[in-house]
């Protein structure tokens, strides 16, 4: 035991040295001064604090100013003792939470006196004397007594001041924690798992899900974020998992939900629509305790989830009479993708442009108030070591089974539309806290998470969609009209979708303490792998109407589109120029009948780096500096065949303006004049000051305030669609004009160009530019408050926050335009 020991210890004084990595705090710290009765300071008084539920002791020496500090303590339940020749021993019941820092100012009583043992912050309820966070710890007792819908722990984010509910909430997908933390989009969150990266790093979300009973605590920052944190523009949200002790301890539950106690809606009753049916069924088990008495312990959770809804889906379609006066074109589509489920009912029908509409209705799989139906697992387990007082290490993975049953990503009242998805998420941190000497304490961790959202087809085959509009569903008296085909209501969305996403986190906290500073420095690297499948524009889109939507009946009647759009395999061209409003063609740029798809698959790379510095400076007893620097690095994506990756650059200027866009050209990225997709930054340099001020010296009352600049980065969303730039991919959009007569409707997906010889001018296509200058949207942030605390579990705040945002996109910092002149 202690020869591994050993190796620990030198393992991680090796990495901390050797490696420039940056650490997210998911422990807590003890600090203050030791002083006499008459207020004098204690130097060499033997400080020592004991986790009362895993036995972890940890002691260091008051210095010549009777300062002490206890670094990187794990969460839990502390007594912290003080012992002096010449006085009285002193004990406290003292709860670090994560990411805490508890001043903890003690006056020892002369020898003869009766020992006092005093109980500390309660639930964490502790003035901080030390730094200018503006934070809040939501604790086990919170977590454990409050109502959650789902059992997310996330939910409770709210408990938090200064957040606001994100408007999406219950609408798809959400970004962040789905709160909007200070005022910043909730995507300007951060979201950490034990210290370690747990954003889903294309969306923006929470990565890894984990069981509700498997939480410890978490802290959220809402403003004045430390040197430490970092990859956000609003707010962090760390979360600390549970671990075992030296007692057992365990749960049991199962919680239900269930359409026998709702009602049905207005709407559904007045159509006699029968109500929604869900059943949700939520049930699971924790235990954990010791393997090894003061040394090895475990901590396991694990929770099923089964959800049985659905929901009837009203929509209007073509009726037969519609459809049998219609062309042959039309009628042929409606032969090949029009067969109706066996569950539809027709419940009306409605005249709109000249043409008889069915109203009907189906039952579907779908969130009617339970969520989507589906079978999930979810699991998440720790182990701790304690390998000697000075070394500690812990492993914790988690992962995330789940399946939505089909329907419940698309559904149609067509046969074979139906789709789901499937989720195949792991989390793996291993932890390594060492302590050279009381002065000097290093924690090292690394990070590895793999996420595997898949949406695939359904029973149907990839073919085209028909649409009465290329930009937006139609509504007839307020009800959506369905033809066949995949995304019926979405033009241009992606099925298939996803696929599995690797990242790799190495970081490292480094504090030392010397007389009245103690120093942090430390740094992270990030490795993304993204392998992405994105079928955008996969299914044609065939619509009967543009700009104008009177005309979408005529068509259909007359099997006519306004608009064709698909994506096509360019063969490595891009469109023919347009000269004076004619399309000039040549051999460079025309297609060898058929086209075929393109690939709609990606591996995108991110390196990301950081490091940070920062003095916690005891100025004098009762005031307190923060000094810190942090530098952030994003790095450019790059596909793993860099061949696929392309982007519009300017020509002769160094900026998008109308010279830029005239002067300019598509180039594959590692042919174009910068070498890339866009420039890489450097230079993302961000202070964070503050101070904390012990008002009246006694650690009950405090004035804290600081400044700070943090850097945001762009979820991978944003610059994935640079997929479909030419020459590796191309959404054609053709309108009867770009082909001299009219369009059919076809069963083909590659509409025009679906020829079985020959060759054709490639048409006009649409293009998304990252601009190649793009810079780092970075916030401004400050604050002031104070806080004054009336009784142990008693602590009220008030406090101004603001801040300004600066460079920041409203979705993207991309133009999304149709080029056929400036392609080339």
């Amino acid at each position: 035991m202690k020869t591994v020991s050993g190796y620990l210890a030198v393992l991680a004084f090796v990495l901390s040295i050797g490696l420039m990595t940056f650490g997210q705090t998911n422990t807590g710290e003890i600090a203050g001064v030791v002083r006499d009765p008459s207020g004098a300071v204690v130097p060499n008084a033997t400080v020592t604090a004991k986790n009362l539920g895993t036995g972890l002791t940890r002691s260091v020496t008051s210095s010549s100013t009777g300062q002490y500090q206890l670094t990187t303590l794990p969460v839990g339940q502390y007594e912290v003792s003080i012992n002096q020749s010449g006085f009285q021993p002193y004990k406290a019941n003292l709860q670090v939470t994560v990411g805490s820092h508890n001043a903890l100012d003690v006056g020892l009583q002369l020898s003869g006196a009766s020992t006092v043992v005093e109980v500390i912050g309660e639930g964490g309820a502790t003035v901080n004397t030390i730094d200018q966070q503006q934070s809040e710890i939501v604790n086990t007792a919170q977590i454990v007594g409050l109502p959650t819908l789902n059992r997310n722990p996330y939910a409770l984010v709210g408990l938090a001041a200064n957040v606001q509910q994100d408007s999406q909430a219950g609408v798809g997908d959400l970004r962040g924690a789905g709160f909007a933390i200070n005022g910043q989009r909730s995507a300007s969150t951060d979201l950490l798992l034990d210290g370690g990266e747990n954003m889903d790093q294309f969306t923006a979300g929470v990565a890894q899900p984990i069981p509700l009973d498997s939480v410890q605590e978490f802290r959220v920052i809402t403003n004045g974020m430390t040197a430490e944190y970092g990859r956000a523009s609003g707010g962090v949200v760390n979360v600390a998992t549970r671990g075992g002790t030296n007692n057992f301890h365990g749960s049991a539950y199962e919680f239900g939900r269930y359409s026998a106690f709702s009602a049905n809606t207005y709407f559904n009753a007045s159509n006699g629509v029968e109500k929604p049916k869900f059943t949700r069924n939520q049930f699971g088990f924790s235990l954990g305790g010791p393997i090894f008495k003061d040394k090895l312990f475990f901590f396991d959770d694990a929770e099923w989830s089964r959800i049985r809804s659905s929901a009837p889906q009203i929509s209007y379609i073509a009726s037969d009479a519609l459809i049998a006066s219609s062309a042959a074109s039309t009628q042929s589509f409606f032969s090949t993708f029009g067969k109706l489920r066996p569950d539809v009912r027709r419940i009306g029908s409605a005249t709109f442009q000249g043409g008889v509409f069915d109203q009907v209705t189906y039952n579907a799989p779908t969130d009617a108030g339970a969520g989507n139906p589906q079978n999930t697992f979810l699991n998440a387990g720790k182990l701790d070591w304690n390998a000697t007082s000075n070394t500690q290490l812990f492993l914790r993975y988690a992962f995330n089974d789940r399946s939505d049953f089909p329907g419940t990503i698309n559904t149609s009242p067509y046969l074979g539309f139906e789709t789901g998805q499937t989720f195949y998420d792991n989390n793996a941190l291993v932890s390594l806290t060492h302590t050279f000497s009381p002065s000097v304490v290093n924690a090292l961790r690394f990070n590895f998470e793999r996420l595997n959202n898949v949406q695939p087809l359904g029973a149907a085959p990839v073919g085209p969609t028909l649409y009465m509009n290329n930009g937006r569903a139609i509504r007839i008296q307020g009800t959506l009209v369905a033809f066949p085909g995949y995304n019926e209501f979405t033009p241009g969305s992606a099925i298939p979708f996803g696929g599995p996403q690797n990242l790799g986190q190495i970081f490292d906290d480094l504090t030392v303490v010397r007389g009245n500073h103690t120093w942090k420095f430390g740094g992270q690297y990030i490795y993304t792998q993204d392998n992405r499948t994105f079928g955008a524009y996969e299914e044609a889109v065939e619509a009967l109407s543009a700009s104008d939507t009177s005309v979408a009946v005529s068509n259909f009647k007359a099997g006519q589109l306004a608009v064709f759009q698909a994506a096509i395999n360019p063969q490595g061209k891009f469109p023919c120029p347009v000269v004076n409003g004619v399309q000039q063609i040549s051999a460079g740029c025309t297609v060898t009948l058929p086209v075929g798809p393109p690939s709609f698959a990606r591996s995108n790379l991110y390196n990301d780096a950081a490091a940070y510095g920062q003095d916690t400076w005891k100025v004098s007893p009762r005031l307190t500096l923060n000094l810190g620097l942090r530098w952030e690095y994003y790095g450019v994506q790059h596909n793993k065949n860099q061949n696929l990756d392309s982007n519009f650059y300017y020509g002769g200027v160094n900026h998008i303006d109308f010279t830029g866009i005239r002067n300019g050209a598509v180039f594959i990225a590692p042919q174009s004049p910068i070498g890339g997709l866009w420039k890489p930054r450097y230079a993302n340099l961000g202070p964070r000051v503050g101070f904390a001020y012990d008002v009246f010296g006694d650690g009950k009352m405090a004035l804290r305030g600081g400044y700070g600049i943090g850097y945001e980065r762009n979820f991978n969303n944003v610059t994935f669609n640079v997929i479909q730039n030419p020459p590796a991919y191309t959404v054609i959009s053709i309108t009867p004009a770009d082909v001299g007569g009219p369009i059919p409707v076809t069963n083909s997906n590659a509409g025009p160009l679906a020829g079985s010889s020959g060759s054709k001018a490639l048409p006009r296509a649409s293009l998304r530019n990252v601009d190649e200058n793009i810079r780092d949207a970075y916030v401004q942030q400050w604050n002031l408050g104070v806080e004054r605390q009336l009784a142990p579990d008693r602590l009220p705040t008030t406090a101004r926050a603001g801040s300004i945002n600066t460079r920041f996109r409203t979705s993207m910092s991309l133009v999304s335009a149709l080029f056929t002149w400036a392609i080339r």
